[in-house]
């Protein structure tokens, strides 16, 4: 439920004393959620969830309605990376973003390829966003985002752009055109907003009015994340074999720090705890067309240092998500960059080869409905992903499906316990335990089927 507006600033400030006190710990729980995975009618988005924050990666339409049906709660979420500009990446933005205010969420930041503040601030025409603040950035090749949580690496690749010829010309002409823009204030009644515009002069309102020029998406965004390292867990029953007394001395060992007991021996961090964690590397890459591949390959070097060649097994990514489309990932480039990767890291495709929406809400109505003529509401015609069976060519790609979880910290692989599956039994099964349901159901199919007669000899 939304929260009333009077209590959206209390609900902000604890979210903010909140963030202050895990500021400073590496989170202990960190995993991968599927939230879209790009079949055909889905969105292709991933949630980042640790114990302390969130990270949205992608925000196609219909990722709010997925977050809201498998209880995928928004109100921890602060960041949302974008690889995209297009519909297919940002249509859920508008929702997400009054949803997250709803909730009591302070601020989100927006991160994206050049042309995502543009677009953001188109949007603002229509999506009224007063309680909270929205930040929406541009990054370039080499820039870093860094926070408690981990590193991340921005790597732009641009589309290889046509110099010569009657196309080249014609998307100039195109560009050049003006789009028409609604300057009109849908929201001019309040009173506020009335007295600042009578306030100012008319050349200021002139001023205002915005000149947007079409545009064509010509760059997308890969993200190379890090997460920062974090101390092995202490072990107490080792501290009690070597006779640690309970107090400060186990948080000096659990911080890493060797101590001494009174007796005089020394106690080595190392003896008590696990191995630490140096901090795991899973990526995001998205090549919508083959016209990125030029300057894909021409940054092969910027990951280079996450595959096969790298100086340290511990920066070998674990994950890599391809939001690319099979056609792309198919050609000879861009499996070239695949086989350049350790066996052991994983590359999940929220693609066409995913076969089920995750919509399980929609299956059960349809069913439902599917008892009382099967014509008029036929079964939709969607099936889970079979696992045991892979597709030609894609042996090495993992499907998934929403609520897919791969676990980073600790790592414990990919988890489909819980993941989104269709269940007809079960949709049938509810119908069984409405009081005289067949009986009524009957009745029902009756009337309909005399109804079909009259009409027919009509």
């Amino acid at each position: 439920m939304p929260l009333d507006p009077k209590h959206i600033a209390d609900a902000q400030r604890q979210r903010l004393k909140l963030k202050q006190k895990v500021s400073k710990v590496s989170p202990g729980i960190v995993n991968l959620q599927v939230l879209g995975c790009g079949a055909p009618g889905t969105p292709a988005s991933v949630y980042l969830f640790t114990d302390q924050t969130r990270y949205l990666f992608n925000c196609g339409e219909g990722t709010q309605r997925l977050a809201y049906e498998h209880k995928t709660k928004l109100s921890c979420l602060e960041n949302i990376f974008m690889t995209r500009t297009n519909w297919e990446r940002i249509g859920g933005l508008p929702g997400i973003c009054l949803t997250m205010q709803d909730v009591g969420v302070p601020a989100v930041s927006l991160h994206g390829p050049p042309g995502l503040d543009e677009l953001f601030k188109a949007m603002r025409r229509f999506v009224i966003l007063k309680d909270m603040k929205v930040e929406a950035s541009e990054y370039a090749t080499g820039d870093v985002y860094e926070d408690h949580v981990m590193t991340l690496r921005y790597v732009v690749i641009n589309r290889e752009t046509v110099d010569s010829g009657l196309e080249a010309g014609s998307d100039q002409e195109q560009n050049q055109e003006e789009a028409t823009v609604d300057d009109t204030d849908y929201y001019a009644y309040e009173q506020k907003r009335e007295a600042l515009q009578q306030s100012q002069p008319e050349g200021a309102k002139k001023a205002q009015s915005t000149n947007w020029t079409k545009r064509e998406e010509c760059s997308v965004m890969a993200y190379i994340c890090k997460l920062k390292p974090r101390h092995g867990q202490l072990s107490l029953e080792k501290c009690v074999e070597m006779g640690v007394p309970p107090g400060p001395l186990l948080g000096q060992l659990k911080n890493g720090n060797d101590v001494t007991l009174p007796d005089g021996r020394v106690v080595k961090s190392c003896e008590v705890r696990a191995p630490d964690d140096p901090g795991p590397v899973f990526m995001f890459i998205d090549i919508p067309t083959r016209d990125y591949m030029k300057d894909f390959v021409a940054k092969a070097a910027l990951f280079e240092k996450y595959q096969q060649t790298a100086m340290d097994e511990s920066d070998q990514a674990i994950f890599v998500v391809h939001f690319s489309p099979l056609d792309v990932m198919h050609c000879d480039e861009y499996r070239q960059f695949m086989d350049r990767f350790s066996a052991s890291t994983r590359h999940i495709a929220l693609n066409e080869v995913n076969s089920f929406s995750g919509y399980i809400a929609a299956h059960r109505i349809q069913y439902h409905l599917n008892q009382l003529d099967e014509q008029i509401f036929p079964v939709l015609r969607e099936k889970n992903n079979q696992y045991e069976d892979p597709p030609d060519n894609d042996t090495d790609l993992v499907r998934t499906s929403s609520l897919s979880y791969l676990h980073i910290r600790p790592p414990k692989g990919i988890d489909r316990t819980q993941e989104a599956s269709l269940n007809p039994t079960e949709y049938l099964n509810e119908l069984e335990l409405l009081p005289d349901f067949k009986g009524v159901l009957g009745e029902l199919r009756q009337q309909l089927a005399q109804q079909t007669e009259r009409r027919s000899a009509a």
